[in-house]
């Protein structure tokens, strides 16, 4: 898509699909033209009834960083954190996944106080972060989409020294077909694909955990 004058041409697929009055078409029209579906289509809204409390931070503090963050997150709920650049939304998540160390605050889990040291540790009560940085944090880009997707569990596909690779290649094919990934095969590598199918690789990755 790109504008010229008062006008905006809309090509989806390396097809046109028509060019349009900016100030005669709307938001919702436009979308539509642009990806073929209506705007609620894209983004349907489910009546979901909210379960327990998963999770609870209480009064999270890192020095320098945040400071008192408190916030619970119900079965079936999505919770966002929002702010500018260097408000702490990251360091906030990274405390709770293990990657960094809060000086203050509790994390609760089904109810349950949990300390959590490590990202592996994280990942084995649960919880598990996407990170917002998908080619520097969450992929190795020079490797095939099936060693990414199984590398948080590649121990458990090795016996004496040599990977299981028929049931590793089975198992991650499986899971980025589950995530819809546009790809020739699990063998090519992260680095050719386009960012919102890398970032189908990254979620797969974490499916791998339940």
């Amino acid at each position: 898509m790109y504008r010229l004058a008062s006008r905006v041409t809309v090509f989806r697929d390396s097809q046109y699909i028509g060019t349009y009055d900016v100030n005669g078409i709307t938001n919702a029209d436009l979308i539509k033209a642009m990806v073929g579906r209506e705007i609620n289509d894209l983004f349907p809204k489910p009546e979901v009834e909210l379960g327990d409390e998963m999770l609870r931070i209480e009064h999270l503090s890192r020095t320098g960083f945040f400071k008192d963050v408190s916030f619970n997150v119900r079965a079936g709920e999505i919770v966002g954190l929002t702010g500018l650049v260097g408000a702490g939304r990251t360091e906030v998540m990274e405390a709770v996944s293990g990657i960094t160390r809060p000086d203050e605050g509790k994390v609760f889990l089904e109810g349950k106080e949990v300390y959590i040291k490590t990202p592996s540790e994280a990942m084995e009560k649960g919880i598990i972060l996407l990170p917002e940085d998908r080619q520097k944090q969450g992929l190795v880009m020079s490797w095939g989409l099936g060693r990414n997707v199984t590398l948080p569990i590649i121990s458990k596909y090795a016996k004496s020294g040599f990977n299981d690779e028929k049931a590793e290649r089975e198992l991650s094919k499986k899971l980025l077909e589950e995530v819809d990934t546009k790809a020739v095969d699990i063998f090519q590598p992260a680095s050719s694909l386009s960012g919102g199918n890398q970032q189908k690789v990254v979620v797969a990755k974490r499916l791998l955990r339940k």
